[in-house]
């Protein structure tokens, strides 16, 4: 069954396609609507395959072309996972559609199998096509926690404050008699510190069944995080399911 693939007409007066070739344009439109292309625009490809659909020589044509694109940055690919990005995928295709219930599942298991380089990227960008006010923000940044990336984010945190924490004890020591000002100094950073790296979210929780405030890294702990099978089943059975707003409750890791 064939499927359908938008182009935004505004495209023809796109400032960021001016130093387009008629070759770039082409091969923009072919990945934009290509057999290979998925809901969110970053898909796997192959280029001999695409080369042959577009009637072009894969080394002599097109991947010349992509380059060019790349270095525009409307493009990225990653030649180990022979995975392409097309970057303006959201010009032309709605985000919001993309993370609303319908097609939520497949959004989300695409981008989970993203090259790793590219994720946080990627779901940064995503969240950012959403509308300001729109809590699929909200959705679309807590099934894409990374567990990796949030660990190596607390023993750089824990690294910081430790080194912090000695450079001002000697100063400390010499102002006042150092009265509570290790103390101060080092509970303020955390705190800033530990605002960004450990920013509050709203989640179901998989033990006690509510909508429940929590640290990120309290969430990754109780396994209420995507990259935990079991939650991401438990999230899919209940998609489209009114939760409702947050209603108390704790999260532990028991």
């Amino acid at each position: 069954m064939s499927r359908q693939r938008t182009i935004n007409d505004q495209i023809w007066r796109s400032n960021r396609l001016s130093g387009c070739t008629v070759e770039d344009r082409y091969a923009l439109f072919y990945f934009l609507t290509s057999p290979f292309s998925n809901v969110i625009g970053a898909y796997e490809i192959v280029i001999r395959g695409a080369a042959s659909e577009m009637g072009w020589d894969p080394d002599s044509q097109l991947m010349p072309v992509m380059r060019r694109l790349i270095d525009a940055g409307i493009l990225d690919f990653d030649p180990q996972a022979n995975y392409i990005w097309i970057k303006d995928w959201w010009d032309h295709n709605s985000a919001k559609m993309a993370a609303a219930t319908t097609l939520r599942k497949k959004t989300f298991e695409q981008i989970a199998a993203l090259p790793q380089g590219w994720r946080d990227a990627y779901v940064n960008d995503f969240i950012d096509r959403l509308p300001t006010e729109d809590p699929l923000r909200n959705t679309v940044s807590t099934t894409t926690d990374n567990p990796i990336s949030s660990f190596v984010q607390i023993i750089v945190l824990a690294l910081i404050i430790f080194f912090a924490q000695r450079k001002t004890s000697g100063l400390g020591a010499r102002l006042a008699g150092g009265i509570a000002f290790d103390a101060v100094t080092f509970r303020s950073m955390a705190q800033g510190i530990g605002n960004v790296v450990n920013p509050k979210t709203t989640r179901r929780d998989m033990q006690s069944g509510m909508m429940v405030t929590a640290g990120r890294t309290n969430h990754m702990i109780a396994g209420n995080t995507m990259w935990n099978p079991a939650y991401r089943q438990h999230v899919l059975q209940n998609m489209g399911k009114n939760w409702g707003p947050a209603t108390g409750g704790s999260v532990n890791g028991k």
